[in-house]
């Protein structure tokens, strides 16, 4: 009778934390980040994952009509492909490079990123934009190696060329950036500390209901993203890079599986995918991040937002630092 009761009360916390945070994070997203005020990005090099659709098509065109060259990594070559086309028809000087990766085979992380440093001395922020929202039967370990293991196996990759170039460019203070792209959901997980560290892959389910599995998986992914924002930079002190995260808003992308109840939703009051955009351009461009606000979240669309409490304090301990070596231990033979 205790642990029922017990339950009851960790689900009616975790509900109102949701709506809470529903109402904080992404109802209220009244600033919108205005892409008028990037600066010239001459000379400026961006890796961005997840291809050219949606969000990371906006994100895209933005930087490159401001003169930034961009590396779109993703698993869809000709969709990439022809939406660059389609950038050039409109920014005829857009410099958009494609480099072929898939996160459910981190065999491909490697030479994807090989690839890039070969061509680019510097790299400036990167953003990881590439994630799945899984099917019913998608199973739980790929959730977590597209959402969790391949963006923190390709960081791993390029730290070394992020942090020399933000050594060498001392006088653009807070320029160089990392933004891991979560989500609200983080206010869903009945876990306290949002980690499942008993059934890692897994997750901790919502109900007993099977229809909300997929929602539950990908809910622990999205605050492992969190984690992973906060722990890199314990990992990289006086690195002169920001790692930040994000929920980028309740957009009308394709990272949302057809038909589902979310889906349907989102569709009804979802905005185009061009406001969350905004969010990842205020998390990469803007200068009201500073070092002072190293580890923060934005949220839509384009503003300071806020970690559930009890997931901010997991992901800056002991927790942290355990989910950190865990995926190290994941990812340490690609």
């Amino acid at each position: 009778m205790a642990s029922y009761i017990n339950s009851a009360i960790d689900y009616s916390k975790s509900t109102l934390a949701f709506f809470a945070g529903l109402y904080n994070n992404a109802v209220t997203g009244k600033y919108h980040y205005d892409p008028e005020s990037i600066p010239n990005l001459e000379g400026k090099v961006f890796v961005i994952t997840g291809g050219l659709r949606g969000i990371g098509l906006h994100v895209t065109t933005f930087l490159t009509s401001k003169g930034a060259k961009v590396y779109s990594l993703s698993r869809n070559a000709a969709h990439s492909r022809a939406a660059i086309d389609t950038i050039h028809e409109q920014h005829p000087g857009a410099k958009i490079e494609y480099v072929s990766i898939d996160f459910n085979d981190l065999s491909t992380v490697g030479p994807a990123a090989k690839q890039l440093l070969a061509q680019e001395p510097e790299i400036h922020g990167v953003i990881h934009n590439a994630g799945i929202f899984p099917e019913k039967d998608t199973p739980d370990d790929v959730v977590f190696r597209v959402n969790v293991l391949g963006p923190h196996l390709l960081q791993k990759y390029l730290d070394n060329v992020l942090i020399a170039t933000a050594k060498k460019h001392p006088n653009q203070t807070d320029q160089f950036r990392i933004v891991w792209v979560s989500s609200f959901v983080q206010f869903i997980s009945l876990k306290h500390g949002g980690i499942d560290f008993d059934n890692l892959l897994k997750g901790t389910p919502l109900t007993s209901y099977e229809r909300l599995a997929p929602m539950a998986s990908y809910t622990h992914a999205k605050v492992a993203n969190i984690y992973d924002s906060i722990q890199w930079i314990k990992h990289h002190p006086d690195s002169g890079v920001l790692s930040v995260s994000l929920h980028p808003g309740a957009v009308r992308t394709e990272l949302n599986p057809v038909g589902s109840p979310a889906t349907k939703l989102i569709e009804k009051v979802g905005h185009d995918p061009v406001y969350g955009a905004y969010t990842e351009l205020y998390a990469l461009l803007s200068s009201e991040i500073t070092s002072a606000q190293n580890g923060a979240h934005i949220v839509p669309f384009g503003r300071m937002g806020t970690i559930r409490a009890d997931i901010e304090r997991a992901a800056n301990g002991p927790e942290g630092e355990r989910l950190w070596n865990y995926i190290e231990d994941q990812i340490k033979d690609f």
